[in-house]
């Protein structure tokens, strides 16, 4: 059932996750300028919040942190294979590896080089301090909600 917690941990994680992909697009610098990889990440992300995050939110702070950074998890590896399975089939394996056991190792590949890239100090305060807010906004709308919806 839909509720204002899943939308706002929709619209939380979707903004979040366009913010970040900016963010790791000024961090390489063959990163092409293109918008559709960070659109792509924030839906990804939208899709995890309304999914798994929205409806995991409970009163308790330090649970919902959890289940925010399990949210943040989740969108990195749904947003990766999905990348590289696009990579594989709509670019075809064919043109950089010799079977599609290689072209599964080479996405995996790429997925850790994103990793390594991302594990900057910098880049992880922004994260961290990211799952924190995130984390405060949604229990706090909830308690709201919830206040709201025990009083009637």
């Amino acid at each position: 059932m839909p509720t204002l917690t899943r939308l706002v941990a929709f619209l939380l994680f979707g903004s979040a996750a366009f913010f970040l992909a900016s963010k790791f697009q000024g961090l390489t610098p063959e990163a092409t300028e293109s918008q559709r990889v960070n659109i792509f990440f924030a839906a990804v992300a939208a899709c995890v919040g309304w999914s798994f995050v929205g409806r995991r939110i409970t009163p308790n702070m330090l649970q919902s942190f959890f289940v925010v950074l399990q949210g943040y998890i989740a969108t990195f590896l749904l947003a990766l294979s999905i990348a590289g399975l696009y990579q594989i089939f709509a670019r075809g394996y064919q043109m950089r590896y010799r079977s599609f056991g290689d072209a599964l190792e080479g996405s995996a590949k790429q997925a850790w080089s994103v990793l390594y890239q991302i594990s900057t100090i910098d880049f992880m305060t922004v994260i961290f301090g990211s799952i924190v807010a995130i984390s405060l906004c949604l229990v706090v709308f909830f308690r709201i909600v919830e206040a709201k919806r025990l009083s009637r």
